[in-house]
């Protein structure tokens, strides 16, 4: 184990006598070396480091202040003569760790070794403190002390630039004004998270995460609690951009699938049903026969053959020919009808098959530069759609903005886009579930926000969407309507308005209305 080392200023030769004496009498294990003047101890100490220096009071040529003046890292003990106490307390003030009355009998000198030691484990505790001071003032997380009860003592560096108070506005406040008094929770599907807010002083919130401690007195109980708080604002944002970005690759990787599912089905339903209409097409449209299926024209046939045979009837038995007619007649109406269906469903196989490959097409479509009026196009499409919804008793109010700025793109994607909301609000109108003395409404109009987004507001008083659907409703071959629709449009509809960078927002309450609101940035 290392000696303590001790430098000895002392100027008198009977002092330093009785100190190498005690040394040796005592067995002290220390390693010393003593210097008889102030001069000589400046040239030890320029060579030498120790553990603690022993400066007597009077030295010859200087005094034991000319020792503290050199602002040595080692503590140092001061030694005056009985009576000047007032200079011992001088010396404590100008940075001595301890001192000691010099007696005329040299008894300060037994209690010299228990002085040192002390004064060595003060420098080392001290050492100790300023090391966590400066660490935990240098630190770029918040820092602060309370007691029990929550009361402010210590904060550092960080925490006033953080919270934006000044030492002395703080200091004995209570921690709760730190705390934003509600949990702030953010729910994704069928997970929840919660985020632990604090506030300035002009009561910006920040998201934080927070560590306590506690600070043990001598008998091991708790006296006061330790908070280590770092602002996770950038983290957080970080997080969130991960997330978006993770969503957004998830997203592509998805829709390529989708696409690629999509139209390789669709192409080969495509071939299928193609086929099965060419064989439908003559035997239910028949040019020859004014376009009559093959069915009628057999039943016209055994009619006139029934009439061709009706001379013969006293040598026929024409009853029985008659009931054989009867019964070919309504098998050739059965059939008619049931090919007539058969013919119906492959028509509709088809238009769903086109509708899956410009689904599949969608991804590939480029941003048209035309600029386009969407006061004029909604005219328009209203126009196309009119019997669709004034035959189903359904009104349409309109409000458009005038000098509604133009936004450059493909009229043929933009009409895709609003004629689907329109047809989906006119569905919603007819549900069967919807209170049938309701006067059925689509509102449609148009504005101009923060004088460069152009939007497009929809909205129906039908059925509404359920909360739990409104996420899902973009996914393709998701459909609340499983007879008539294909859950295709509205993710056509959210990939040509991401297509020209838009926002498309649904808000909707159950059995109340739902709206659309498209917006598209007007582009300089």
């Amino acid at each position: 184990m290392k000696q303590d080392s001790i430098l000895l200023i002392e100027d008198n030769l009977i002092d330093q006598m009785a100190f190498k004496r005690m040394a040796k009498t005592q067995g002290l294990d220390l390693d010393y070396k003593i210097a008889g003047s102030f001069e000589e101890a400046k040239e030890i100490l320029e060579r030498e480091v120790f553990d603690v220096i022993v400066t007597d009071h009077n030295l010859g040529d200087g005094t034991g202040f000319d020792v503290l003046e050199l602002n040595r890292e080692e503590p140092i003990v001061f030694v005056t003569g009985g009576g000047d106490e007032e200079i011992a307390i001088r010396a404590m003030r100008n940075g001595a760790f301890d001192y000691l009355l010099k007696d005329p009998d040299l008894n300060y000198l037994k209690v010299l070794p228990m002085t040192v030691k002390n004064a060595i484990r003060l420098k080392s505790e001290s050492d100790l403190l300023d090391m966590l001071s400066h660490s935990i003032m240098s630190t770029k997380d918040s820092v602060y002390i309370t007691d029990l009860d929550g009361d402010i003592q210590f904060v550092n560096k960080a925490f006033l630039e953080t919270y934006d108070y000044l030492e002395e506005d703080i200091k004995g406040k209570n921690s709760r004004i730190l705390w934003e008094n509600e949990l702030i929770v953010d729910v994704e599907g069928d997970d929840w998270h919660e985020h632990i807010f604090h506030k300035t002083k002009g009561e910006t919130l920040f998201p934080v995460s927070i560590s306590e401690s506690f600070i043990l007195d001598k008998k091991g109980l708790r006296n006061k609690k330790v908070y280590v708080v770092r602002d996770i604002t950038t983290l957080k944002k970080a997080e969130d951009e991960l997330k978006e970005s993770q969503a957004k690759i998830l997203q592509l990787e998805k829709e390529s699938t989708e696409r690629q599912m999509a139209g390789g089905f669709a192409h080969e339903m495509r071939n299928a049903l193609a086929g099965a209409k060419l064989m439908l097409a003559p035997v239910l449209e028949d040019p020859e026969y004014h376009n009559k299926s093959k069915m009628l024209q057999n039943s016209e046939n055994l009619k006139q053959l029934f009439t061709l045979l009706q001379p013969q009837k006293e040598f026929l038995p024409m009853d029985s020919i008659l009931s054989l007619i009867q019964e070919i007649f309504e098998n050739e109406e059965k059939l008619d009808e049931i090919l007539r269906l058969v013919q119906k469903a492959t028509l509709r196989g088809l238009d769903i098959t086109k509708q899956i490959m410009d689904y599949s097409e969608v991804g590939k479509q480029k941003a048209g530069q035309e600029p386009i009026d969407f006061n004029l196009l909604l005219q328009d499409i209203l126009k196309m759609t009119d019997h669709q919804i004034s035959s189903n008793g359904i009104v349409v109010e309109t409000k458009f903005f005038d000098d509604l700025p133009k936004i450059n793109g493909d009229e043929s994607q933009f009409e895709s886009v609003f004629k689907n909301i329109i047809l989906n609000a006119k569905d919603a109108l007819l549900d069967i579930s919807l209170d049938k003395q309701l006067e059925k409404k689509i509102k449609i109009w148009t504005e101009l926000l923060e004088k460069d987004i152009v939007s497009i507001k929809i909205r129906d008083n039908g059925v509404g969407i359920p909360k739990k659907n409104i996420s899902r409703v973009y996914d393709a071959f998701f459909s609340t309507k499983p007879e008539t629709g294909t859950g295709l449009g509205l993710g056509m509809v959210k990939k040509i308005v991401n297509l020209y960078e838009g926002e498309l927002i649904i808000d909707s309450v159950e059995n109340e209305w739902t709206q659309f609101d498209v917006r598209f940035r007007v582009k300089v």
